[in-house]
């Protein structure tokens, strides 16, 4: 590898949302134009909110109703320009930039060895596809885990250059926050339950307000928060519906920008997270660091 500033790519299926995996994307992608190096993220086409990088969009293929991971041809021939191929995801996007010459992958929760509702044949397939990426990524640079449940997965598969390092966050922003004026704002009162993260089934937000929402009803008046990217509008239209028909107080809410979702933490009286899967979620940590106790579904490296 040459001397010098990098010409580096990173690879995503979205980069348009506001997720933990962007906000890693993005962090990550500053430090390393602070040190000096070219860095250009892929996308596919579509508005974005993060500043001062640079992103690259493509067409996107659509197969509705067969996949759900983004398939973007483009990114396939475009990389050849990059001293480094840096991809965050582990399915398609990951398996059209695997020939580069210098290939890395960071693993944000390695869903194929998970129960995340696919049939056989899907888990069949995207375990399949997933197994491929990662060793080419081993073979070519190193795969980079954001739990150490991921990195137990890869040292199973004898993939030897895998290497965990943890998500940050930014503890003393979160702990600066204003808990108060997010309550004013939205006319909160009582008690808060607060949810982080795409709006979006596998996140499982109706499913925690359907088993979950009659029995905290019984016991507190509080209210139920949900914050993150609108992945399926039918899929918030349920999730407003079962609150209704439950008879709890729900807000949905879109993305917000760090400093407003800093005080929503701050806000709440408790943090959950009932996904099916998840590598080291950032909601979580940024919940500690807002000193509030979480309650999470044991999947991936949530445990740790």
């Amino acid at each position: 590898m040459k001397n010098g500033p990098l010409n580096i790519c990173m690879v995503d299926e979205e980069f348009l949302r506001y997720g933990g995996r962007q906000k890693h994307i993005y962090h990550l992608s500053r430090e390393l134009l602070n040190r000096g190096h070219h860095v250009t993220i892929f996308s596919p086409n579509g508005s974005y909110r993060w500043p001062d990088v640079k992103v690259k969009t493509f067409k996107e293929l659509k197969i509705p109703n067969i996949i759900d991971s983004k398939i973007i041809p483009g990114y396939r021939t475009a990389v050849k320009d990059y001293d480094i191929v840096h991809s965050h995801d582990t399915l398609f996007s990951a398996f059209l930039v695997k020939h580069a010459k210098h290939f890395f992958v960071t693993t944000h929760g390695l869903r194929c060895s998970l129960n995340c509702g696919y049939s056989y044949v899907g888990k069949l397939f995207h375990k399949v596809i997933t197994d491929r990426n990662l060793k080419a990524a081993n073979e070519k640079g190193s795969i980079f885990c954001v739990s150490d449940y991921d990195l137990y997965l890869c040292r199973k598969l004898g993939l030897k250059n895998s290497i965990y390092i943890p998500n940050g966050v930014d503890i003393q922003a979160i702990k600066s926050a204003n808990g108060n004026s997010v309550r004013k704002k939205y006319h909160i009162d009582g008690e808060m339950i607060l949810e982080v993260g795409r709006l979006s089934p596998v996140k499982g937000q109706l499913r925690f307000s359907r088993d979950c929402g009659k029995l905290i009803k019984r016991e507190i008046n509080a209210h139920f928060v949900f914050i993150g990217a609108r992945d399926d509008e039918d899929y918030v239209r349920k999730l407003k519906n079962e609150a209704r028909r439950i008879g709890i107080k729900a807000l949905v809410l879109p993305d917000l920008p760090d400093k407003e979702v800093y005080q929503a933490y701050k806000a709440c009286d408790v943090f959950v997270l009932p996904s099916e899967f998840e590598g080291q979620p950032i909601s979580i940590l940024e919940a500690f660091a807002a000193g509030k106790p979480v309650v999470a579904t044991d999947v991936g490296g949530i445990r740790k």
